[in-house]
C-alpha cells in the first residue's frame, strides 16, 4: 500500500523546495563518515545561506533548528551467506538539542513499499509538522531509516520505470547489480537491516519506539517475527494505516479505494447540506448513472464539454482516477460531491466549471492537476515493484489472470489503478520466493502497541486494522479509531482547536509516557474537524478556484 507516498504527501511550494535542498545536503555528506557512528551530515546552519534559511523557516516552528546527523552501516547483502558482497544501511536522525542526552528515540518507518526516510522527511517538511520534535518535549530524537534499496541504503534503480520497459528493467538490474540480486531486497532482509541500525543507535537506558505507516506496519510486524527477545525489541510499536500480514494484497487496492469512495458519498447523503443539493437522492446513484451514460455511449454532460477525450473509455478512466485520487486526500475529497453534482445538473455554470476542471492535459493522458513529488531517486521504485510483486500482489501465486484484474477495474467508480499496474509488472519481474515469515503474525505478548486507523482509509481499510487488532488483544495494546480520517492518520486527522493533527497528539501522548500503561490520551477524538461539504473555508474556496475556476464549489 502506497501510504504516505502518493496520496497524502503533498509537499509543494516552499515545502518542495526545502525538501529537495535537505536531500541534496545529505547526499553531499554521505560519502565521508565513520562506520557505525552518527556524523554531522548537513553543513552548519548559517543565516547568510539562502537555501538553509528556507529549511530553517519552513521546517521547524518558532525558529528552532533540528540538529541533523546520519548513520551508515555495512550489512550483508545475503544474511544467509555473509561472504557475499555487502550493502549499506542508512538512517537520518533529527533532534533539537545537540548536546543533551535524549529521553528517547522515535524511529519512523515509511510505507510504500519503496518509501525512503528522506521521502518521509520531505512529506513532513511543512511549517507545523516538524513541531513533532517540540511536541515530544525537545529532548527526543526522530530517526528516519532508509529501507534497503531506497534513499541512501544501496538504492536500486532502472533507467526507465514504465510497463513498456519492464523486461528491460529486470535485465538491467541483473546486469548492473548482479544476477538475482532482487532476491536479497526482501521484507525480511530490510527488517534485519533495521535491527542492526537500531542496535548501533541504541543509547543505554533510553527507550526506542517504532512508528510505522502503511507498508511500514508490514515491515514492523516482520521485525517482531524475527526478533522475539525483550532486549531485541523496541519499547513500543505504533502501527498507523495498518496492513494485515494475511490479508493485504495489491490486487484489492483499488477495490479498497472504491469502497472508501462509496462510504464517503454515503456520508454526503447523511449530511443536511450535501443531501439537499441532490434533492434527497443518492449521490452515489448519481455517479453510477454518469458511468452508465459513458459505458452505454448515451447522451451525457461530457457531450457538452470542450474536452480532448478520445473515447468514452478515456472519459471513464479519467473520472475513475480523478475521483480515486481525490478521495484519498483529506483536502481534496470535498471536491467529489460537487463534481458529481455538476455532471448531473450540467447547466451553463457547470459546463464552464467542468471545462476548467478537465482542461489540464498531462503526458500520460490524465487530466486534473497532480501533486508534486520529491526527487525520483528518493523513492525506491525497484523495491516497490520487487516487494509488491513478490510478496504483496496476491495471497495466491501465481495470481489470477490479468484479464480478471482489468475487468474488475471497469466495475469501480473510484480507482487509482494500482492493481493492474503491479499485476502487469508481475509477468516481467524476477520475483523472490517467499520465506517462512510471509503472511504470518508475530507474538507480541507484553509489548506495548498503539494501533491507529481511519474509517475512510483508502489504502489500508478499517477491517484490516480490526483483524490485526484481534491478533494483538493483550492489555498492552491500545486501538484508536480516527473518525473521517483517510490514510496516514498522523497528518490527516485535523481538529478544530489546534494545528496539530489528532493522531499526532495521540502519538506524542503515547511515546512520552502513555505506552507504559497502554493509555494514550485520545481526548482530541472529540474535536475532529467536520467535513466541509459546503466548501466555505478559505482553503476549500481556493481549491474550488483552482479546479472549477470559481470559489463556489456548487453554485446552487
Amino acid at each position: 500500500p502506497r501510504a504516505v507516498a502518493v496520496h497524502q504527501r503533498q509537499p509543494h511550494h516552499m515545502g518542495a523546495r526545502v525538501g529537495v535542498v535537505f536531500v541534496l545536503l545529505i547526499a553531499v555528506s554521505v560519502a565521508q563518515h565513520e562506520e557505525g557512528a552518527w556524523y554531522d551530515c548537513v553543513p552548519p546552519y548559517e543565516s547568510g545561506n539562502e537555501l538553509l534559511r528556507l529549511f530553517r523557516d519552513a521546517a521547524v516552528a518558532n525558529g528552532k533548528l533540528p540538529h541533523v546527523r546520519c548513520l551508515n552501516l555495512t550489512v550483508p547483502l545475503d544474511y544467509d551467506d555473509p561472504t557475499r558482497t555487502n550493502v549499506t544501511a542508512f538512517a537520518v536522525k533529527l533532534s533539537l538539542n545537540k548536546n543533551s542526552v535524549a529521553r528517547g528515540q522515535l524511529w519512523m518507518l515509511n510505507g510504500g513499499p519503496g518509501g525512503s526516510g528522506e521521502y518521509l522527511i520531505f512529506s513532513l517538511t511543512k511549517p507545523t509538522r516538524f513541531d513533532l520534535l517540540e511536541l515530544l518535549g525537545g529532548d527526543y530524537e526522530l530517526v528516519f531509516p532508509d529501507h534497503r534499496g531506497t534513499g541512501f541504503s544501496s538504492p536500486l534503480s532502472c533507467p526507465t520505470h514504465s510497463l513498456d520497459h519492464a523486461a528491460d528493467c529486470t535485465e538491467y538490474l541483473n546486469q548492473t547489480y548482479g544476477s538475482r540480486v532482487l532476491h536479497q531486497y526482501t521484507v525480511t532482509n530490510a527488517a534485519r537491516d533495521l535491527h542492526l541500525l537500531m542496535q548501533a543507535a541504541r543509547l543505554p537506558g533510553t527507550p526506542q519506539h517504532v512508528y510505522s505507516v502503511s507498508y511500514g506496519t508490514y515491515l514492523a510486524q516482520r521485525y517482531l517475527q524475527l526478533y522475539t527477545e525483550p532486549e531485541e525489541r523496541p519499547a513500543s510499536v505504533i502501527l498507523d494505516g495498518i496492513t494485515s500480514p494475511d490479508r493485504t494484497t495489491l490486487l484489492s487496492y483499488d477495490l479498497n479505494v472504491d469502497n472508501a469512495g462509496r462510504a464517503f458519498l454515503e456520508r454526503c447523503d447523511s449530511d443536511v447540506f450535501c443531501s439537499s443539493a441532490y434533492d434527497g437522492c443518492s449521490s452515489f446513484n448519481a455517479l453510477e448513472d454518469i458511468y452508465k451514460q459513458i459505458d452505454g455511449k448515451l447522451p451525457s454532460c461530457f457531450d457538452k464539454l470542450n474536452t480532448s477525450f478520445s473515447s468514452p473509455q478515456e472519459q471513464r478512466l479519467v473520472m475513475e482516477k480523478m475521483l480515486g485520487q481525490w478521495v484519498c486526500s483529506v483536502q481534496e475529497r470535498v471536491l467529489v460531491p460537487p463534481t458529481v453534482f455538476r455532471l448531473t445538473r450540467c447547466n451553463d455554470d457547470d459546463i464552464v466549471a467542468l471545462n476548467t476542471l478537465f482542461a489540464v492535459k498531462h503526458p500520460e493522458g490524465e487530466t486534473a492537476p497532480q501533486v508534486e513529488l520529491p526527487p525520483f531517486a528518493m523513492w525506491g521504485f525497484v523495491v516497490q515493484e520487487n516487494i509488491g510483486d513478490s510478496e504483496l500482489l496476491s495471497l495466491e501465486f501465481p495470481p489470477p489472470p490479468l484479464r480478471d484484474t482489468l475487468e474488475a477495474e471497469m466495475s469501480l467508480q473510484f480507482s487509482v489503478f494500482t492493481a493492474p499496474k503491479f499485476h502487469g509488472w508481475y509477468y516481467y519481474w524476477d520475483v523472490y520466493p517467499l520465506d517462512e515469515y510471509a503472511h504470518g503474525f508475530p507474538k507480541v505478548d507484553g509489548l506495548p502497541m498503539l494501533l491507529m486507523n481511519g474509517n475512510l482509509d483508502t489504502a489500508t481499510p478499517l477491517y484490516w486494522a480490526t483483524e490485526v487488532y484481534d491478533h494483538y488483544t493483550a492489555p498492552t495494546t491500545q486501538f484508536v479509531l480516527v473518525d473521517k480520517a483517510p490514510h496516514w492518520t498522523l497528518v490527516n486527522s485535523p481538529v478544530v482547536d489546534s494545528e496539530t493533527p489528532c493522531a499526532m497528539q495521540v502519538l506524542v501522548s503515547w511515546v512520552t509516557g502513555g505506552y507504559a500503561t497502554s493509555s494514550a490520551n485520545t481526548s482530541c477524538l472529540a474535536k475532529l474537524a467536520d467535513i466541509d461539504w459546503e466548501g466555505t473555508s478559505e482553503d476549500d474556496q481556493q481549491r474550488s478556484e483552482r479546479y472549477f475556476g470559481t470559489p463556489d464549489m456548487w453554485q446552487l
